[in-house]
């Protein structure tokens, strides 16, 4: 689904035109970022969070109706082969590999024999989908475009910005609700200082592109915001004020609106029509692999290290309580994001007040060591992020600057009826 838009757009627009087009394909991206926190947000609030996930099907049934409508068909001479075999064995990959990560250090030991078992499952699926796609007719991901230097660089890049964002994404609605205290509803609200910088900028990135046909000045730039926007971040601590989270998050947005309409330029750019829906599904991959990786790794690492880090923040009162707990009752006092919602916080209220008349007292101790041990274990995972952010400024280094064509041969692919 996310593919898709790409290649329609390379059906109708030559690879200097595509910029623009891009940029507002990276803008609508923006606009349901915006909405969906916020959305999602208010539903959990005042509904539950069962909601969140029924919104999507009247959503995706006006998207299907849109596609059934709107969308032109294109037709082509050539017989294409569905590679089943490579889609099978890359699932088998990273479903396992994902749940490998999802349970590592938190359900399971990493030295278990279920972490081991996953990873070595994987491992063979992996080699086998090599193996598939060296040989396979139409391989949905074709293994000869790596040898180009400077698609291997934007899928580095891409990869990089898309754990880079998902990072910031993933920890930054944990550290509004649970360090400066807003509600659900709130914390998706301030995201969309980034995603009205990532909107403008992706529109006028995609613009720039295409009025000047180059952009390794652009992706160079882009990376160099989006390392100062990470680094700013790391910045945060328990008493920062909301504004300054705005501001950062407005100058991450500005540098991750300026490389992403550009990965998909460049890389339709280096290749003929014929291969450019493969070219785009292998890109999006990237996209969405970095995701699907980051998601699970911060936050098994958050976890860690608030359980590590809550005891030593409590005061020695409540040390001595908390030493007394069973490792269940510490396990749910160690859970980040059981904590700082509503219903955690009000559990956790009432069995202080049934402590007596120092309860309230030990409840604000409590809640005071929350907000530093959950500031501390956020600003590491905002750390990792300002690496990937670094690894996607030098790969900016490796792209080369490729002049956008203007005009394309489409009858390579064949493609009629446009």
């Amino acid at each position: 689904m996310m593919s898709m838009p790409r290649a329609t757009i390379g059906d109708i627009f030559n690879p200097r035109e595509r910029g623009r087009w891009m940029g507002l394909i990276m803008g609508v991206f923006g606009v349901s970022t915006i909405i969906g926190p916020a959305l999602g947000g208010f539903i959990t609030d005042n509904w539950s969070w069962h909601w969140v996930f029924y919104i999507n099907m009247p959503v995706a049934l006006i998207a299907l109706g849109l596609v059934i409508y709107a969308l032109p068909s294109v037709r082509t001479d050539h017989h294409h082969h569905i590679d089943w075999w490579g889609s099978l064995t890359l699932a088998a990959f990273l479903v396992p590999v994902l749940l490998a990560v999802t349970w590592g250090g938190s359900t399971y030991a990493w030295g278990s024999w279920r972490e081991i078992g996953l990873f070595a499952f994987s491992a063979a699926m992996l080699l086998l989908f090599l193996f598939n796609e060296s040989r396979a007719e139409e391989p949905i991901i074709a293994l000869e475009f790596f040898r180009n230097g400077t698609f291997s660089s934007t899928m580095i890049v891409t990869l990089m910005v898309s754990m880079s964002m998902f990072a910031v994404m993933l920890v930054l609605p944990i550290y509004v609700q649970g360090v400066l205290g807003m509600n659900a509803e709130n914390s998706g609200y301030l995201l969309t200082p980034m995603m009205l910088s990532f909107i403008v900028t992706s529109i006028a990135g995609g613009q720039i592109i295409t009025c000047t046909g180059k952009y390794k000045a652009l992706v160079f730039i882009g990376g160099l915001v989006m390392v100062l926007g990470s680094l700013l971040l790391t910045r945060l601590t328990v008493s920062s004020h909301w504004s300054e989270v705005m501001v950062d998050m407005v100058v991450l947005g500005v540098g991750i609106g300026s490389l992403m309409p550009a990965m998909g330029v460049i890389v339709q750019n280096l290749f003929p029509y014929r291969v450019l829906g493969t070219v785009n599904a292998t890109q999006q991959m990237g996209n969405s692999l970095g995701g699907a990786i980051a998601s699970p790794i911060l936050g098994t690492v958050l976890a860690t290290s608030f359980a590590a880090l809550l005891p030593k923040r409590l005061p020695l009162a409540l040390q001595k309580m908390f030493a007394l707990l069973t490792p269940a009752q510490r396990k749910a006092f160690s859970d980040p994001q059981g904590i700082i919602s509503v219903p955690g916080q009000n559990a956790i209220h009432q069995q202080f007040k049934a402590l007596g008349p120092q309860g309230e007292a030990l409840f604000r101790s409590f809640i005071h060591a929350v907000r530093s041990a959950l500031t501390a274990s956020i600003r590491e995972l905002f750390w990792v992020g300002l690496g990937f952010a670094v690894l996607a400024l030098l790969g900016t280094f490796l792209i080369r600057e490729v002049q956008l064509k203007q005009q394309e041969f489409y009858q390579e692919g064949g493609a009629e009826g446009r």
